[in-house]
């Protein structure tokens, strides 16, 4: 699998200026959490789960009234009682792959640089506790989407004998920090993982935090 990092350099030639998956609104969905203070245009075909939907969902699942493959009634009790400690949503696509979008109040106002140099290192440190083997490709490089400039956090291992990638793409606004994290695993290939990609790519592009 591909790094990550380097795939969306490329990958961000084809969608800067107007998404592709906006150039057919039937083809996206626009999510707005009021609660976090952010909206977001992903693919239709993805189901974005937080605490206020996530009981609808797994009803939904129980009572076979919902036949989404990216995920099932199980994963999504097993995934609830993240809610409960954390303002989040997480975007799935079909293929199961995930976005998951949080928010965080620092209480202080950094600059990028600041961040970069205190909390950038103690992301790594989350990240190697779960995955010794991590290599890091990017470590609070500048990534700009649509009218937002990210700071990047990027890394690869070997997972059981599947190549994984950790994804972090971090935006401050004023004391709070939004944070965009994926975590692939190259289970159905790279086409399937390029795809996801770019969907998120252009997704993280329509990022718009409510002033």
């Amino acid at each position: 699998m591909k790094k990550m990092m380097a795939l969306l350099m490329a990958l961000c030639l084809m969608v800067m200026g107007v998404p592709a998956m906006a150039e057919d609104a039937a083809q996206t969905q626009l999510y707005t959490n009021t609660e976090m203070g952010f909206s977001i245009v992903v693919p239709a075909q993805w189901l974005v789960v937080d605490k206020d939907n996530i009981d609808t969902y797994i009803a939904a699942y129980e009572n076979g009234e919902m036949t989404f493959t990216g995920t099932n009634a199980d994963v999504l009790n097993e995934l609830k009682p993240q809610f409960a400690g954390a303002n989040m949503a997480v975007a799935i696509s079909p293929y199961a792959n995930n976005l998951v979008l949080s928010v965080a109040d620092m209480g202080i106002e950094l600059t990028e640089e600041l961040f970069v140099s205190l909390m950038i290192p103690q992301f790594k440190q989350q990240i190697v506790l779960q995955m010794p083997t991590i290599e890091f490709t990017q470590e609070g490089e500048p990534l700009t989407l649509g009218e937002n400039e990210f700071i990047s956090l990027s890394g690869v291992c070997d997972l059981n004998g599947l190549s994984a990638s950790v994804d972090q793409l971090f935006l401050l606004k004023g004391t709070k920090v939004y944070v965009a994290n994926l975590t692939t695993v190259d289970l159905l290939g790279e086409e399937i993982l390029n795809a996801f990609y770019t969907d998120v790519l252009a997704a993280m592009a329509t990022f718009a935090v409510a002033e």
